[in-house]
């Protein structure tokens, strides 16, 4: 667990650093920089699933971290059962 920020936060990686920040404001702020830099605000599916789910990083204990590799999990475990069977 990264318990300080300061000169470690360039090494972290954008999904640490959505948890550290939260899913839901970084996913407003998304909102918002859209509507100013592309003709088409619309937010990442993923990032409206998740705060609609509750996980919303380091507040909740569930964030981009555990949701991609749950992700991951499900498709490599449905990708071995595929081929298993096979």
């Amino acid at each position: 667990m990264v318990t300080s920020i300061g000169f470690r936060l360039a090494s972290l990686g954008p999904l640490v650093i959505r948890d550290l920040a939260g899913v839901d404001v970084t996913a407003k702020v998304d909102e918002i920089l859209l509507g100013e830099i592309n003709s088409s605000p619309t937010v990442n599916r993923l990032l409206k699933d998740m705060v609609s789910n509750g996980d919303l990083g380091t507040k909740t204990g569930k964030g981009s971290l555990s949701t991609v590799r749950n992700r991951w999990l499900r498709l490599s475990g449905s990708a071995t059962g595929n081929s298993s069977s096979g």
